[in-house]
């Protein structure tokens, strides 16, 4: 099937709504979605968000990403229940082709869901107890309502169906919407090309927060850079860390106790400290993730701290962190 558009949105139980707006680039005239599984010869270019891996002709996709805290009345918590109400209207979708949207429930939660139009999927990963629901827009109709009233450890609709959530997901990733690939990095990237930038700095124990970091600090609108995004069989790591960090507004070492045994980590830091000393613009931002020892050369800079991040959001934080780097832009 043809998608002239496609959202994919999840939901948190705090409210927060994070939104990939995936559609072709200027000069791509379809967009192409296989809703499960891969797409045969064109991997390099899929951009993979969760349960749907989309991809075009050479031209690319252009993906645009949000994140809002919902608020009454879209957005109603009384004690376990969750009440909520999202919008779509009016999708510029080209002519002859449908819009695609996808909402992941937050975990722990089942109840009714539904739309106000088209004939939805619901789809129950009974491992992890979450919510899956997904629907065409159709180009008569282009908008769309979603209703949902869910509960913790209410059963899911009736009318689901039943799957693991690797059945869904077709990879092991710790979690769908802050552990996006490679390719969904390097579209945000593209998207954020002349936006301050950030070299993120960790250890390979530390990838799933280093992805998370990069694609918050994506939806406000600072460009990361991430090794996976950017290093391919056969180029130099070296020469490739050091354009990263020279390109880079700023370099935000991710604080662990492995990254602070790392020896990569400690040539990145030795790298953009040179130039800091050299140029006096390049900015070090260390970002602490858990109590770790904190190498003598960073203990005299103010340091972003992340260490409750899975307890609460980090949202706040994270705001004051892309702020801080678009102020050091200014000054460079």
């Amino acid at each position: 099937m043809y998608f002239g558009m496609c959202i994919y949105e999840t939901l948190s139980a705090d409210g927060r709504l994070e939104t990939y707006i995936i559609r072709p680039s200027t000069d791509s005239p379809i967009l192409v979605t296989d809703r499960i599984g891969d797409v045969g010869p064109k991997l390099s270019r899929d951009v993979d968000v969760g349960p749907l891996r989309f991809y075009t002709d050479d031209c690319g996709l252009s993906v645009r990403t949000a994140s809002a805290r919902l608020r009454p009345p879209m957005f109603q918590a009384s004690g376990d229940v969750i009440k909520v109400r999202i919008e779509h209207l009016n999708w510029p979708l080209p002519d002859g082709h449908a819009g695609y949207y996808i909402l992941l429930l937050p975990k722990g939660f089942g109840g009714d869901i539904s739309a106000s139009s088209g004939y939805p999927e619901i789809v129950f990963m009974e491992d992890v107890h979450q919510i899956l629901f997904s629907v065409t827009v159709h180009p008569n109709r282009p908008s769309i309502t979603i209703n949902a009233t869910i509960k913790i450890g209410a059963e899911p609709p009736r009318d689901s169906s039943r799957k693991t959530e690797k059945e869904v997901f077709q990879r092991m990733l710790p979690s769908v919407h802050s552990t996006p690939v490679d390719n969904l990095i390097k579209a945000l990237q593209h998207e954020l090309k002349n936006a301050p930038s950030a070299f993120i700095c960790h250890s390979s124990v530390d990838k799933a927060n280093a992805r998370r970091i990069a694609i918050e600090l994506a939806t406000r609108g600072v460009r990361p850079w991430i090794d996976e995004a950017e290093i391919r069989t056969g180029d130099s790591l070296i020469g490739k860390i050091e354009s990263g960090i020279q390109s880079s507004t700023c370099l935000l070492p991710i604080l662990t106790s492995s990254s602070v045994k790392s020896q990569w980590c400690k040539e990145e830091l030795r790298m953009a400290m040179a130039m800091q000393i050299k140029s006096k613009v390049k900015h070090v931002m260390p970002v602490l993730m858990e109590d770790c020892d904190i190498p003598g050369f960073l203990l005299e800079k103010a340091y972003a701290d992340f260490r409750d991040w899975d307890k609460y959001s980090g949202s706040d934080r994270v705001d004051q962190l892309a702020a801080d780097i678009r102020d050091a832009a200014k000054l460079a």
